[in-house]
């Protein structure tokens, strides 16, 4: 979600919300799809992977160097899916410690 101030007079500014993620034409079917950069408590990034890996929408979730810890990525029908998808899936798996979402604008 990206929140933007519209260039109206101060008095009358309003806070819109436009959504990122239009569903992708994606050969027969349209679906959302993006990534979950997730990082893990010290020693637990092997047990995550492989819960996080077993959620419904992941399609792959891989240990990474860097900043982040783990990587997933998803596909889903509806732009709602990816925040049950983070919040009621990855956020709940026992280990994880912080979780970054971005949602493909545009695949080639």
């Amino acid at each position: 979600m990206l929140l933007i101030n519209c260039p109206e007079p101060k008095r009358q500014r309003k806070q819109r919300v436009y959504l990122l993620g239009d569903k992708l034409d994606c050969g027969d079917h349209e679906l959302i799809t993006g990534y979950v950069f997730i990082n893990t408590e010290k020693g637990r990034t092997l047990d995550v992977v492989t819960k996080v890996g077993k959620i419904k929408g992941i399609k792959t979730a891989c240990v990474i160097t860097g900043t982040f810890d783990i990587v997933a990525t998803f596909e889903v029908k509806d732009v709602t899916d990816v925040g049950e998808m983070v919040a009621r899936g990855i956020d709940s798996v026992d280990g994880v410690s912080l979780t970054q979402t971005a949602i493909c604008v545009k695949c080639c």
